[in-house]
């Protein structure tokens, strides 16, 4: 048992160590300015962007992303983009004349599932994800004693690309202002975060999506959800021997779910309810409960967030259009768009348990 926990431990922290080395690569960090790359981009002049493009080519080169980079394309990581602590006009009109407090790492723009410890890794050459479940130990009676053997103790499950983009417009104006790096780096996060914690919970697998932890995890009916429905999908979390990291263990439900169970009052708990404290963030039984309009509707997800895993395929591709439609060329404005893929994986198979049709 403590050479399999040996084994489990390392194999962890070589994905940690890979994971810390791709995104090393990419990381220029305060120096990237994603207002001179996509300048650059735009008007294929990268002298003023040299240091942008040297870290696009680098983090292509370690994806092994299609080339070629350069006139109208680059591409990024999430970790490259940085936030400023003022804030900001909705459409960036704002930025004129506002004072730059200074940056801070980035936020990944507020990703609810990596907020509960969900982990992003590059994503394995061999198109499959190693996982696992801890065999039972044996005692030994004497040394002629057999161990039990219990296979598979490891397993493997297929991942593969699944591609999300978006489309954003800025201003000619705004791209000449340095302190619209922040804007449009929230744009860009806010649109990848939302379509990857919408995916990572209720992803369909048609369609383009990968499927998403409603797809595959244990589920059970959430008719008048109350205390007990919630202890029952601790309970077959925690008896699949899958909880990994009791800090990571959660409750995810959208607004309506939220709001419903806010305001369910528990049978013979005076005026506590099944969902404590605020619905962004609050508790069910003493465990945390997050509210995010990115769940599926008339579900709760319960599970430890630490065994989701997000591979991700390539870095975030940037592309630029210097003209746009004929809208966007008269009124001065740049279009641009940006892909991704990734694909999820439980480490343990068993880690999430769902209550589906909330009542």
């Amino acid at each position: 048992m403590n050479n399999l926990q040996t084994l489990a431990r390392e194999r962890h922290a070589r994905a940690a160590a890979e994971a810390a080395q791709w995104r090393a690569l990419s990381t220029d960090a305060p120096a990237f300015s994603l207002r001179r790359a996509l300048t650059a981009a735009i008007t294929g002049d990268w002298s003023d962007a040299r240091g942008e493009r040297a870290a696009s080519d680098r983090l292509a080169d370690a994806f092994a992303t299609d080339r070629p980079l350069g006139a109208h394309r680059f591409v990024i990581d999430a970790a490259q983009l940085r936030d400023i602590g003022t804030a900001t006009g909705a459409s960036g009109g704002f930025l004129q004349g506002s004072s730059v407090l200074g940056y801070m790492p980035a936020r990944r723009g507020g990703s609810v599932i990596e907020r509960l410890g969900a982990r992003r890794l590059p994503a394995p050459a061999t198109g499959t994800a190693a996982r696992g479940i801890a065999p039972a130990a044996t005692w030994l009676v004497d040394e002629t004693t057999p161990i039990t053997a219990v296979d598979p103790i490891f397993g493997s499950c297929a991942v593969r690309p699944h591609w999300v983009g978006s489309g954003c417009r800025a201003s000619r104006q705004m791209l000449m202002s340095p302190q619209s790096d922040p804007a449009i780096a929230d744009a860009l996060l806010a649109s990848v975060n939302d379509a990857t914690d919408a995916a990572a919970l209720g992803g369909t697998s048609v369609g383009g999506q990968p499927a998403g932890i409603v797809r595959w995890a244990t589920a059970i009916a959430g008719t008048s959800f109350n205390r007990a429905t919630a202890r029952e999908l601790e309970r077959r979390v925690l008896a699949a021997k899958a909880i990994r990291d009791p800090a990571s263990v959660a409750f995810v439900g959208d607004a309506s779910a939220a709001e419903l169970l806010g305001a369910r009052v528990v049978t013979g708990g005076g005026d506590a309810t099944v969902w404590t404290g605020g619905l962004a963030e609050g508790q069910i039984g003493g465990v945390r409960a997050v509210g995010t309009a990115n769940a599926p509707a008339a579900t709760i997800i319960a599970g430890d967030f630490s065994q989701l895993v997000i591979y991700e395929f390539r870095p975030i591709i940037v592309e630029a259009s210097p003209y746009g439609n004929a809208t966007a060329f008269r009124s001065g404005q740049i279009e641009f768009r940006i892909l991704t893929a990734v694909d999820f994986v439980a480490e343990h198979p068993q880690a999430f348990c769902v209550a589906t049709a909330l009542t």
